[in-house]
């Protein structure tokens, strides 16, 4: 990056891939040395409709353009730039702007890029007197780049580095700008300066354009401990403090990710992902063992136009009367059921303690919705196609399961139950929690599949139509497998390192390069179906939905029903609004904001398709 040139819109030889390799090269080198790096996109709002013709005169003035030549270039800009103010027929008067720049024209552009590059440059050298801003070349101590690596890098970067202390707080592209900051305060110190400085010029950022693209590394200190790689603000003190515990617990390595979705949990934090060579914590995988989501289209396809209300309705009632919900299971198992647990059970080979537990109600679980955030829904995708989509996990089982082996693991490790109690994986209760765990993530597979089934069974009553099988997505989101990691560990001068690891994920999505995922909304916003940008930062993991924002208790003291009724009336979605008081704790005004969710994994994920409900059914 040439020393000085902030501004790479609209120049010769300038391109966006440019500025966007450059800042993952920061980011990697900052990564590499275990330094923190935050940065922040900007966007700036109706840039060339309000840019003030003041600041382009002095832009003028200051490249030394002659005064009539000023004159000239100011009139060019402004001539004949009026709007007729009318009222009904009549045209009362000829007003004349006196905002922005033409559109259209190549000149309005390069003034407006030439007036933001001496913005920014000016902001520069006061953040550069007052250590503000990211530096590279050197950290202020011994680590730096090598000539070699300016060397390597001179074809990105655009011009030949000088080995010294460079100082790049933030580049733009046109009315794209980003900061570079190392650390979250100095980034909303910058942020403000940016944001006064824009005023002057009669500009001001988009509302909702900024975003943290890359995670806030957080040290941790006491213990063993790893840093936290967070990729959100929006977290509070008690779920901060949770994830510093599981940090410093000794059990991870390399780092802790915490999800843009990330609240507090039972014994570990929602959104939490860490890998461990030696142990595993049953409340890291939680309580809901395999709980995950299952979606797949219709075939047809079916479009949203349809279904009138009429036959929403009608399948909204074939829901309710063949998936049972809350602590409810079929009457009876059917040969299907049975013939799946056989097939389980000879798959995983369970425990004698998990053989003992199973009875007829699991088999008879099988295709059961379950209550809390758990639900099933009719939606349709960006073309109006229509998806069936549903969210649940191992029942009774899974929670029976992650209970026993919490309290195994407080035995074994001298913990306390519903905490971080770990087994050691190569002990014998570690290699039996392992093995019921994957047996329980089975079943949640499975108890997804025969609740789809029976979905397409009613889709397909009231449409006629059949499902498209093959384009079924089926993932977890509460669970640990072994996985090919690769990590960059600080500890020990840092290197980059590449093993088997196990990776534990608590209300997290695998994102693994080209892998589908689903990200959920709350009630009435929509969801997601992801496709995983494979991000070692992250653990290779996104979040697996929007994240409460209320606690439980909070939203049915908070919530008002009849207000959450209205809202899911708004958006015109067939469900059970006699129930409202029941489902409080699963309105929208309990869960954070999705889109900002989504924009805080913009590296980790990119969107496949955004799904807005037609039917929403819940238990509890």
């Amino acid at each position: 990056m040439p020393k000085g040139d902030i501004q790479h819109g609209n120049r010769r030889h300038y391109q966006t891939t440019e500025v966007i390799q450059f800042m993952r090269l920061v980011t990697e080198k900052c990564l590499e040395w275990g330094r923190p790096c935050v940065i922040v996109s900007l966007d700036v709002k109706k840039a060339f409709d309000r840019l003030k013709p003041s600041a382009i005169a002095k832009l003028l003035e200051k490249r030394g353009v002659p005064l009539h030549l000023r004159h000239a270039i100011m009139q060019e800009l402004l001539d004949d730039r009026s709007l007729d103010l009318r009222v009904f027929d009549f045209t009362c008067r000829k007003v004349r702007m006196m905002r922005g720049v033409r559109q259209g024209s190549p000149e309005s552009a390069l003034f407006f890029s030439a007036v933001i590059n001496d913005a920014l440059t000016e902001l520069s050298l006061i953040w550069k007197r007052e250590n503000v801003g990211m530096h590279f070349g050197k950290f202020g101590g011994d680590e730096q780049l090598s000539e070699d690596w300016f060397l390597e890098h001179d074809d990105v970067l655009g011009a030949r580095v000088l080995y010294e202390d460079i100082h790049v707080p933030c580049v733009a592209f046109a009315e794209d700008m980003y900061l570079i900051a190392r650390s979250h305060a100095e980034a909303e110190r910058m942020l403000r300066d940016v944001s006064e400085m824009l005023i002057e010029l009669g500009l001001e950022l988009q509302v909702g354009g900024t975003l943290q693209l890359q995670p806030v590394k957080l040290e941790v200190k006491g213990g063993v401990p790893v840093p936290v790689h967070l990729y959100t603000d929006d977290i509070d003190a008690d779920t901060k403090q949770q994830l510093i515990n599981l940090a410093r617990s000794g059990i991870a390595v390399g780092f802790v990710a915490a999800m843009p979705d990330v609240h507090l949990g039972k014994g570990a934090t929602i959104g939490s992902v860490f890998a461990s060579r030696d142990f595993v914590c049953p409340n890291a995988v939680g309580v809901d063992i395999g709980c995950g989501m299952c979606a797949v289209p219709v075939d047809g396809p079916l479009l949203r136009k349809d279904l009138p209300e009429k036959k929403l309705l009608a399948i909204q009632r074939g829901l309710r009367s063949s998936i049972p919900t809350g602590s409810e299971s079929h009457d009876r198992s059917t040969p299907a059921m049975e013939a799946t647990m056989r097939t389980l059970i000879a798959q995983h080979a369970p425990t004698p303690w998990l053989r003992q537990s199973l009875t007829s109600r699991h088999s008879r679980q099988l295709g059961s919705l379950g209550g809390g955030n758990h639900f099933v829904e009719l939606v349709y995708d960006e073309e109006d196609r229509v998806w069936m989509m549903l969210h649940s996990g191992s029942r009774n089982i899974g929670n029976v399961t992650a209970q026993h082996y919490d309290e195994v693991a407080a035995k074994q490790s001298g913990g306390r139950k519903e905490a971080l109690a770990f087994l050691r994986i190569k002990s014998k209760e570690g290699q039996h929690y392992l093995t019921d765990m994957e047996f329980c993530q089975s079943y949640a597979s499975e108890n997804r599949r025969f609740m789809m089934e029976t979905f397409a069974e009613v889709v397909k009553k009231e449409t006629g139509r059949d499902t498209l099988w093959d384009q079924m997505v089926n993932i977890h989101h509460n669970y640990c497998e072994c996985e090919q990691c690769r990590y960059y560990d600080g500890s020990g001068g840092g290197q980059w390192r590449e093993e088997q690891l196990w990776v534990t994920r608590k209300g997290a999505t695998s994102a693994k390069s080209g892998q589908l995922g689903i990200i959920p909304g709350s009630m009435g916003t929509g969801s997601y179906i992801v496709r995983g940008k494979g991000q070692p930062d992250s653990w290779q993991s996104c979040s697996h939905g929007a994240g409460r924002s209320m606690s439980r208790s909070a939203a049915f003291r908070n919530v008002d029903p009849k207000t959450f009724a209205g809202h899911m009336k708004e958006r015109g979605i067939v469900w059970d609004s006699n129930y409202a008081d029941k489902v409080r704790d699963e309105a929208p005004m309990a869960y954070k904001d999705l889109g900002v969710v989504m924009r805080n994994q913009q590296d980790l994920v990119e969107v496949v398709h955004y799904l807005q409900p037609l039917i929403n059914m819940k238990g509890w």
